[in-house]
């Protein structure tokens, strides 16, 4: 009963605020600004959107390529812990 009239509250609030949107008058009309500098970025937005759309493969090749030699130097060291340290296995158990 509670949730019923919860959502009563809500709809009326949410209608009364939908109609002094659309169905009242503007107090005045907001002129577009921007000109060809926001219509430039407009269409190139647009357009990366649709060539990624497109053809995502270039884009997830040069994402998974490697960075360089700073990540292959820790990946290395994550593989060949330092002598001596303690390793667990998958259950926590000693691997030496």
């Amino acid at each position: 009963m509670i949730g019923v009239i919860n959502a009563a509250i809500g709809a009326v609030y949410y209608l009364r605020l939908v109609s002094a949107m659309f169905l009242n008058d503007p107090l005045s009309m907001a002129r577009p600004a921007g000109g060809r500098p926001a219509l430039a970025g407009v269409a190139l937005s647009a357009a990366l959107v649709v060539a990624f759309g497109i053809m995502p493969g270039p884009v997830f090749k040069f994402l998974e390529r490697p960075r360089g030699d700073d990540s292959a130097a820790a990946a290395d060291k994550a593989s060949h812990p330092a002598p001596g340290a303690r390793v667990l296995g998958w259950r926590g158990q000693s691997g030496r």
